[in-house]
Order: structure tokens, then sequence, then C-alpha cells
């Protein structure tokens, strides 16, 4: 039986690169500036910081920005962390994950690898932090379109500032890329298998 692999598969999503004003609407969210979504998974802030890191360097950008913080189990600590910053919103969870993405003008993800695959597919730019704990996540990362990376526990403000201008200079616009879309690849196949036989073919 011949096995033909094909790429990520990918849930349906509601929102869109193109959506990023309704979405930004909808979350209350500035409609100009720039606006970074935090998507650490379950990694936990205690053992992979980045908050200190990442406001000082968003600090160094001179832009106005705006950050929403996913924050789990981290939520009450991030909150108290960030109470005299009114430009960031620490909340425990969000289940239109789509629709903050694309209301982002970048995100940070801790190499969590079906955040950042999500994010290529909807070629939203990302900056991750690698910090040794999951080699194959982050070998996987390391090769998606508009992303950067940086060691986690030893990234200065300025790596990290130098990373996000890299993110904020890419094209906005862009085509998502078709690998990313499995299901797509994987209907094309079947329907090539299911075609009747050209002429001349037995």
């Amino acid at each position: 039986v011949a096995i033909r692999a094909v790429g990520q598969a990918l849930r349906q999503f509601r929102y869109g690169r193109g959506d990023r004003t309704r979405a930004r609407k909808e979350l209350d969210l500035p409609e100009e500036g720039v606006v970074v979504s935090v998507l650490p998974g379950s990694w936990r802030e205690r053992d992979t910081p980045i908050a200190a890191v990442v406001e000082e360097a968003l600090n160094r950008t001179g832009r106005p920005w705006t950050m929403v913080w996913v924050a789990g189990d981290d939520t009450a600590e991030l909150q108290a962390r960030f109470a005299g910053v009114p430009q960031v919103r620490v909340i425990e969870s969000d289940w239109q994950m789509d629709r903050l993405m694309a209301a982002s003008t970048f995100a940070v993800t801790k190499a969590n690898r079906k955040t950042c695959l999500e994010l290529a597919a909807l070629g939203i730019p990302f900056l991750s932090f690698f910090f040794g704990n999951n080699a194959v996540d982050e070998r996987r990362v390391a090769t998606l379109a508009r992303s950067r990376a940086v060691g986690g526990g030893e990234a200065s403000a300025e790596d990290v500032g130098r990373a996000i201008e890299e993110l904020l200079a890419l094209p906005d616009a862009v085509e998502v890329d078709a690998r990313m879309d499995g299901a797509a690849q994987a209907a094309e196949a079947i329907a090539g298998w299911l075609a009747p036989p050209g002429d001349g073919e037995p």
C-alpha cells in the first residue's frame, strides 16, 4: 500500500490575517499601534521567565504597544507583576485563540509547537524563547517562516528588541504557506486516486 505524507493538519480558523481590525474591535484593543499576544502554553513563568525582558524590549522600540498575555496558571502572579502597566492585559485563557492571533501584530511564544504552527498557518510573525526544555519542538519551530528565536535565559532586552524589530519590518500581507494545510493536501491526493484513468491508461 502506497503511503503519502502530507503537511500539518489544522483546525478550521474563524479569523484570519485580514480580520485584524474586526478582531481588535471585538477584543477592545487599539486599532493602531503594536499589539502583542504572549502565548506561552503550559510553560510557567517562574521556570521560564520572559516578562521583564519582553517589557523592556517593547519599551525600547519607541512605539505604542499593547500586550495581551494568556497566562493560565500564572494569571494571578502576572496580574500582580503588571498591575502598574496599563498597556498590559493578563487573562487566564481565550477560547477564540485565532481571533487574538489575528488581532496581533506579532506573538511571543516559548516554542510551544501547536501554537507556533497555528501562528505560521495564519501568517502571524512570532518570537520564540528557546529554553532547551523541549528540543524536538524547538527544532520544528525553528523551521517555520516569519519567526525569530532567542535563547531563553540568556537573551538580553537588546537581543529581544532586535528580533522584534525584524518581525515588525516583515511585510504585512502574506500568502499562507500551502504546506501547512495538511487537510487540503490530503483531499487533493485522494481526489487524484479516485479520478478515472485518462485516455490510454489501463
